[in-house]
């Protein structure tokens, strides 16, 4: 199992066991340490929740309660490459960098000797780093399915004098309790209407977007 980056300051949830002796075992191979000095596989720590800090040349790792501001450890796995798909990965790297002339920041930059300029050859040596890279790419630039939300939603609508209708003002309606939609809405409608002059009414709507 190839993992993503773990940087300094990430809080990394684990919802199994699996996934707990996986992350451990690649804080292990980063060199980080419990902060008792232990190392990561011969420890066991109550949480689901890991953290990762780094000081200078001190990496540590320390447990802590659920947090929202959380990576799932689901999402740090590299997805495994056939053969045939790092090729047109190396291809697409190649000349992307090429386009904007920036050999320096390509992550394929400094391995002996993968790129030519604008020819590539794709002679490399250290095969399992090109994998690697190769599958973060696919990862990172890959088209992830969008989280959707439900949400309430007030919109304002002006009777203009001809009779036609148009939307003058959107808000989302985050209803406290007691919950009374109507009224919110009627609250909503009634600022507008204080503001601004004209004929309006409120519309009450429940809409999917992708979640912000």
């Amino acid at each position: 199992m190839r993992l993503k980056e773990i940087k300094p300051g990430m809080a990394i949830h684990c919802n199994n066991d699996e996934e707990k002796k996986a992350l451990l075992e690649e804080a292990e191979r980063l060199g980080y340490l419990w902060s008792n000095g232990f190392k990561p596989t011969k420890a066991y720590f109550p949480s689901n929740t890991l953290v990762f800090q780094e000081n200078g040349l001190k990496k540590k790792i320390y447990w802590t309660g659920d947090s929202k501001n959380h990576t799932e450890f689901s999402d740090l796995i590299l997805p495994e490459l056939m053969a045939e798909e790092v090729v047109p990965i190396l291809t697409e790297i190649c000349n992307r960098y090429n386009e904007n002339e920036d050999c320096e920041g390509c992550p394929l930059n400094g391995l002996e000797r993968i790129c030519n300029g604008n020819e590539c050859p794709f002679t490399f040596k250290d095969y399992e780093q090109v994998m690697e890279i190769c599958a973060k790419w696919k990862s990172d630039h890959e088209k992830k399915e969008p989280e959707i939300e439900t949400v309430d939603i007030c919109r304002i609508i002006e009777i203009q004098p001809d009779g036609k209708k148009r939307c003058v003002h959107e808000e989302e309606i985050k209803p406290e309790l007691p919950f009374d939609m109507n009224k919110d809405v009627a609250e909503i409608l009634k600022r507008y209407c204080m503001e601004h002059d004209g004929e309006f009414i409120a519309v009450h709507e429940v809409v999917s977007r992708v979640k912000r």
